[in-house]
């Protein structure tokens, strides 16, 4: 057992695969039984057995889900062999497939509803440059090992033939066709001089631990060449960040002496929160968008968040997931968390920043600092490393609620609505305020009462959910 892993059981010499529950015929007697049949499936992919056979036909597996497993576990050599040569760094390495199959080195046991299509990291990879390798925020390992940082790529399926016609053009051109930029794909990934299939076979991605991806952080700015500022990176009147493509800080200088508990400090920090006035000024300069939606089904806390005392209880073991709702009893565990409407506010990289091979200056002025900054990209990744440097500091100032105001005017989120516009204007009635649907016909295939389907009675229906759901404030 490695220390790194803790009481986390581990197969430090091999990797293990995991299928989702929609890889099987019967998805819902996998998730529902106490004793799944582990020794079918072992003998099912380690066999010759007629794959051949299909759910209609007395098949366990959806089709092409063994050819997976076993393409998959191609690649464990090179976990291995990275992982012996850098100990430490990686704390996981894993490949996700589109069809539901997980291979993870070092070995260990998941949850039975872990499906690698849900998780986070495959849908911000595959939504983002397929070109360019994904970094995630800062954010606490859910098995046990710390604060880590994902690293994904998008994996594509074999280069196919092209059809006759598609390889011409700027743009839009099918794979296996010649090509000398990734924007002349269909894929946007142009490999070896030849586009990609643009079909998704998977994400590949590995976790690294923030205490080895911070050192080699800061060694990489030490050595740089020709980042003479960077070389003076001291947390004080210099400070370097790196920034992924969703502005969330991904490397601060102090967040690798923060408690793996004190979430709040570390954990998908926003750009906006430690430096408003630079970010402001990111979004002038179309460096990134900000984007806006109502969210009707948010969560909000009764008490703010604070460090938490020790970890019991927020790290659950597989098994104890998967005993969670059978075990939990009749009383439900204390909830800080409660139902609400929000403002979410989102903040995502301009493609027009991606083609940008140069750094670039700014400085602002707030009330927070006075400053100059210049802007790199990091190559072959989503990563933009910032550089500040400070001429006027007013951060320590006494009662300084304008930098305090302007920070969270300018960070990612999302903020709890008050008071919605259709309840403003009390003179008004409700109902005229609210947008309402027009030619409304609900579909009757599944109702008991096809009469008021038929009728324009049922649009009296909507107005009073709707009316209901202006006076409560959620529309």
């Amino acid at each position: 057992m490695d220390d790194l892993y803790r009481n986390i059981p581990i197969a430090i010499g091999h990797s293990t695969f995991k299928l989702a529950a929609r890889a099987l015929c019967d998805p819902t007697g996998y998730l529902l039984s106490d004793t799944p049949a582990s020794s079918t499936v072992h003998s099912f992919f380690n066999s010759n057995i007629n794959q051949s056979l299909t759910c209609m036909s007395g098949g366990a597996f959806l089709p092409a889900i063994r050819p997976t497993v076993w393409l998959s576990q191609e690649v464990q050599d090179r976990w291995m062999n990275f992982s012996q040569s850098q100990p430490g760094v990686v704390a996981w390495s894993y490949f996700g497939a589109a069809n539901g199959v997980f291979r993870l080195y070092p070995g260990s046991r998941l949850s039975r509803t872990f499906d690698p299509t849900q998780r986070p990291w495959y849908h911000r990879t595959i939504a983002g440059q397929r070109a360019l390798f994904t970094s995630s925020a800062v954010y606490l390992d859910s098995l046990g090992v710390g604060k880590v940082v994902t690293l994904s790529e998008t994996v594509f399926q074999a280069k196919g033939r092209s059809r006759s016609g598609t390889c011409t053009g700027p743009s839009g051109r099918a794979g296996n066709c010649p090509c000398s930029d990734h924007a002349q794909c269909q894929s946007d990934y142009c490999y070896e001089s030849t586009c990609a299939n643009p079909t998704v076979a998977g994400v590949a991605g590995v976790d690294v631990r923030y205490d080895a991806f911070s050192r080699m952080v800061e060694s990489a700015l030490t050595s740089a060449p020709g980042l003479d500022q960077v070389n003076r990176c001291n947390g004080n009147t210099t400070r370097c960040l790196l920034v992924n493509n969703a502005a969330e800080v991904v490397y601060e200088a102090s967040f690798a002496s923060v408690k793996d508990l004190d979430l709040q400090r570390f954990e998908h920090v926003p750009l906006g929160a430690l430096d408003g006035s630079v970010m402001f000024s990111l979004l002038d300069r179309g460096v990134f968008i900000r984007s806006q939606h109502i969210n009707l089904q948010g969560s909000c806390q009764i008490a703010q968040r604070q460090q938490l005392a020790s970890g019991q209880g927020q790290i659950l073991t597989p098994e104890e997931q998967d005993n969670f709702y059978r075990d939990r009893g009749p009383i439900p565990n204390f909830q800080n968390e409660y139902g609400c409407t929000k403002d979410q506010i989102h903040y995502v990289r301009s493609n027009a920043s991606y083609t940008m091979s140069d750094s670039i200056l700014g400085s602002v002025q707030g009330a927070c600092y006075d400053a100059s900054y210049r802007l790199y990209p990091v190559q072959q990744t989503d990563l933009l490393l910032l550089v500040i440097e400070t001429a006027l500091d007013r951060r320590g100032v006494f009662f300084n609620f304008n930098c305090h105001i302007l920070n969270n005017l300018a960070r990612s989120g999302g903020f709890k609505v008050v008071d919605m516009p259709c309840t403003a204007d009390l003179g008004r009635s409700i109902v005229s305020q609210c947008a309402m649907p027009t030619q409304f016909s609900p579909k009757c295939e599944y109702s008991t009462a096809p009469a008021l389907c038929a009728t324009p009675a049922s649009h009296v229906l909507v107005v009073i959910v709707l009316a209901f759901a202006c006076i409560a404030g959620v529309v």
